[in-house]
C-alpha cells in the first residue's frame, strides 16, 4: 500500500507547491491592485492640498471673499475625503499608518484655520504636501508596485508615481508664488526672481516627461492613447501659463490672482487626466493578470484534486476500516461476552470521571454490587445454559433499574454485577439498591433451590459518598462488598447501604 500511496503524496505535494506559488502571486497582484486605487485617492488629496496652498495666497477681498473662501472650503472637504477613502479597507489600509494620517490631517485642519497667507503658511502647506507624497512613494513600495516584473508596467508606474507628482508640485509651487504677487498688489524683487527660477524648472520638467511618456509609448503601445493627445494638450496648456507668467514679471496691472491661479489649474488638471488615465490602464492591465493567475491556480487546483482523489479513495477506505476494527475491538473490549453490557474494564475507565463530576454537580455518588443468591445451586439444577439465560436477565433488569444518563451498571464477574450513580444523599442511594432487587425479583424467574424465595434473586452492598469525600475505587469496591457479606448473612434478597459518614441502613 505504501508503494501506491508515496508517489502519489510526493506528487500531490509538488502540485501543491506549485499551487502556492502561483497564490502567491495572485497576492501580489491584488496588493498591486489595492496600491493602484489607494495611490489614486492620495494624488487626488494631495491635488486638493496644492489647490489650498494655492489659494491660501489669494487675500479674499470684498468682491472676490466668498469665491476664494468657497474654493478653499472645497478643496479642504476633497482633501478630508479622498484621504479617509485612500486609508478605508477598500483601499490601502494596511499601506498607510493609521497615526501618521491622523497628524496630516491635524496639521493641515491647523493650517485651514490659521490662514494668515503669508510665505511661513506656504512653506507649512509644502511641507505636508511632501509628507503626502512620501506615503504615496511608501505605498508604491509596500504595495508591490514598483517590484513589478513587466518593464512596461514599471515605466507606467514611474511616470504617475514620480514625474507627474514632480511636475504638477513644481506648477502647483508656481501657481501659488504667482497668485501670492498678484493678490499682494505690490510686486517685490525677490518674488519675481522666484517665479523666474520656478518657470524654468517646471519647463525643463515638462520636456523631460515628455521625452519620458515617449519611452512608455514605445515599452507600451496601448498607452499611445493616453499620451499622445494629452501631450500636445499639456504642452498647449503649459506654453499659455507661461505667457501668463511672463506677464507677472512684465508688471503687467490687468491681470488678478485668481485667473492666474485658474490658468495654472488647467495644466495640473492636465496633468492629473494623464495620471487618472495611466493608472486606469494599469489597474485595467493588473485586473486582467489576476483573472488569468486565479484561472490558472483554477486549472492547477483540479489537476490536483484529481492527483489527490486516488489518495483519498484508497486512504478513507483503509481508515474507515481501521476505524471500523478499532471501534469494534474497543466495544468488545469494554463489554460483557454474555450480557452485552459493560464490564469491570470499563468501570475502572469511567470511575474517576463519574465520581469527579458528581462533585462538580454537588451531589453525592454511591457504589454498589449485587449478587444472584444461590447461584450455583441454579446451575447445578437447571444447567449453565439457563444459567446464563438467567444471568442476561438479571442485567436487562439492571438496565432497566438505572435509566438515567449519569447511571452506569457492569458486570463484575460470575453471578456479580456492580452499578455507580451520582445521588443527592444515602436515602436515594437505598431506594436505587431497592428498586434493582425488585427488579430482579419480579422477573419470576423459577429458583427451586433457594432458600428465601421461589424465584431468582440477589442480594447487594452499597456504599453512599458525601460529595466532600475523596475515597477511590479499591475503597468503595472493599465497603460495598463488605456491605453484601452482611446482606447475605442476614438472609439474602435484600440490599444494605452504608455511608462514609458512619451510619449503615
Amino acid at each position: 500500500m505504501a508503494a501506491v500511496l508515496i508517489p502519489v503524496v510526493m506528487l500531490s505535494l509538488s502540485i501543491s507547491f506549485g499551487i502556492f506559488t502561483l497564490y502567491s502571486q495572485y497576492r501580489f497582484t491584488a496588493d498591486e491592485l489595492s496600491g493602484v486605487t489607494t495611490i489614486e485617492h492620495l494624488f487626488s488629496a494631495r491635488d486638493a492640498l496644492q489647490r489650498l496652498r494655492g489659494l491660501s495666497q489669494i487675500r479674499p477681498v470684498e468682491n472676490n471673499a466668498i469665491t476664494v473662501e468657497e474654493r478653499r472650503s472645497q478643496a479642504r472637504d476633497e482633501f478630508f475625503h479622498q484621504l479617509d477613502d485612500a486609508a478605508s479597507p477598500q483601499s490601502g489600509a494596511k499601506f498607510i499608518p493609521e497615526t501618521e494620517l491622523k497628524q496630516l490631517k491635524r496639521r493641515v485642519w491647523q493650517l485651514y484655520n490659521e490662514n494668515t497667507g503669508d510665505n511661513s503658511e506656504f512653506q507649512k502647506y509644502s511641507a505636508a504636501i511632501d509628507t503626502l507624497h512620501a506615503i504615496v512613494l511608501r505605498v508604491a513600495d509596500l504595495s508591490n508596485l514598483v517590484l513589478d516584473p513587466e518593464l512596461d508596467t514599471y515605466y507606467m508606474m514611474e511616470i504617475a508615481v514620480k514625474q507627474i507628482p514632480e511636475l504638477s508640485e513644481d506648477i502647483a509651487v508656481l501657481r501659488g508664488i504667482g497668485s501670492g504677487i498678484l493678490a499682494g498688489g505690490t510686486i517685490v524683487a525677490e518674488q519675481l526672481r522666484q517665479l523666474r527660477h520656478k518657470v524654468i524648472i517646471a519647463d525643463d520638467k515638462v520636456k523631460k516627461f515628455t521625452r519620458a511618456s515617449a519611452i512608455v509609448r514605445h515599452a507600451a503601445t496601448d498607452t499611445a492613447q493616453i499620451f499622445t493627445a494629452n501631450n500636445v494638450s499639456l504642452q498647449q496648456k503649459w506654453n499659455a501659463f507661461k505667457a501668463v507668467c511672463k506677464r507677472v514679471d512684465n508688471h503687467c496691472c490687468n491681470l488678478n490672482a485668481e485667473t492666474f491661479f485658474d490658468s495654472g489649474t488647467e495644466v495640473i488638471n492636465t496633468l492629473r487626466l494623464i495620471f487618472s488615465q495611466t493608472m486606469h490602464l494599469l489597474q485595467h492591465r493588473l485586473q486582467q493578470r489576476k483573472v488569468n493567475q486565479s484561472r490558472l491556480m483554477l486549472g492547477s487546483l483540479l489537476a490536483a484534486l484529481l492527483a489527490v482523489y486516488a489518495i483519498f479513495y484508497f486512504s478513507l477506505s483503509f481508515y474507515r476500516q481501521q476505524q471500523r476494527s478499532y471501534r469494534e475491538l474497543e466495544r468488545i473490549s469494554i463489554t460483557d461476552a454474555l450480557t452485552g453490557i459493560p464490564n469491570r474494564r470499563y468501570l475502572d475507565m469511567v470511575f474517576d470521571n463519574e465520581l469527579k463530576r458528581a462533585r462538580r454537580d454537588g451531589k453525592g455518588f454511591t457504589f454498589g454490587i449485587l449478587d444472584v443468591d444461590f447461584f450455583k445451586q441454579y446451575n447445578d439444577t437447571y444447567g449453565h445454559h439457563q444459567g446464563d439465560d438467567a444471568l442476561c436477565r438479571v442485567a436487562e433488569a439492571l438496565a432497566a433499574a438505572l435509566p438515567r444518563a449519569g447511571d452506569y451498571y457492569f458486570r463484575y464477574g460470575g453471578e456479580e454485577f456492580c452499578f455507580i450513580a451520582a445521588v443527592p444523599n444515602e436515602k436515594t442511594a437505598a431506594m436505587i439498591g431497592e428498586r434493582i432487587r425488585l427488579r430482579v425479583e419480579q422477573l419470576q424467574i423459577e429458583h427451586r433451590k433457594s432458600s428465601v424465595s421461589p424465584h431468582v434473586t440477589v442480594s447487594c452492598g452499597m456504599i453512599f459518598v458525601p460529595e466532600i469525600t475523596t475515597e477511590d475505587l479499591d475503597f468503595m469496591i472493599k465497603q460495598a462488598d463488605t456491605m453484601l457479606y452482611k446482606a447475605k448473612s442476614r438472609g439474602r434478597n435484600r440490599c444494605l447501604t452504608i455511608s462514609t459518614t458512619g451510619s449503615g441502613s
